[in-house]
């Protein structure tokens, strides 16, 4: 319920689904349908994408990170240990959406070492996701490992 105060007409209380015109010093009230809300506001995503799947990637694939890592602690970690996420997304494929990668301690170590510590320096990076078959707790499965992406095109920076 939304209220305000007019000089004409005290206060007045309205709905959130109500449009206020003030013309002339006259104010009309105006209903709105939801319909019309809904194709006002904008659609803002809650909480974090869908974790990235095994079945969704392929060896060699690239990924561009979306927004800055964050640590999740070990007690919501599902192994019991402190990792970093990130959200990527693939950039030929915009109907792939956004994705979060739970980075293992080797993928974390190389990200941390190529792109530095800044976490905002990390957005627009691209990353090679591999995809290797390994024992994990007694059964195999395929885990996913990623590195710095370099462009087979440009030529490497050579550090002096």
């Amino acid at each position: 319920m939304l209220r305000f105060r007019s000089s004409f007409y005290g206060v007045l209380s309205l709905s959130a689904l109500s449009r206020i015109y003030a013309v002339q010093g006259h104010v009309d009230v105006i209903k709105t349908s939801w319909k019309e809300v809904k194709k006002r506001m904008p659609v803002k995503r809650l909480g974090r994408p869908p974790f990235l799947s095994v079945n969704e990637v392929e060896d060699s694939d690239v990924f561009v990170i979306a927004e800055p890592p964050y640590l999740v602690d070990a007690e919501h970690s599902k192994y019991g240990r402190e990792r970093y996420r990130i959200v990527v997304k693939k950039p030929e494929d915009r109907e792939f959406g956004l994705r979060t990668l739970t980075l293992n301690t080797t993928t974390s170590n190389r990200l941390l070492e190529a792109f530095g510590e800044d976490e905002k320096l990390w957005i627009g990076r691209k990353i090679r996701i591999r995809k290797h078959a390994e024992y994990v707790l007694g059964k195999q499965r395929f885990v996913l490992y990623g590195e710095p992406y370099v462009d087979p095109q440009k030529p490497l920076e050579v550090e002096q």
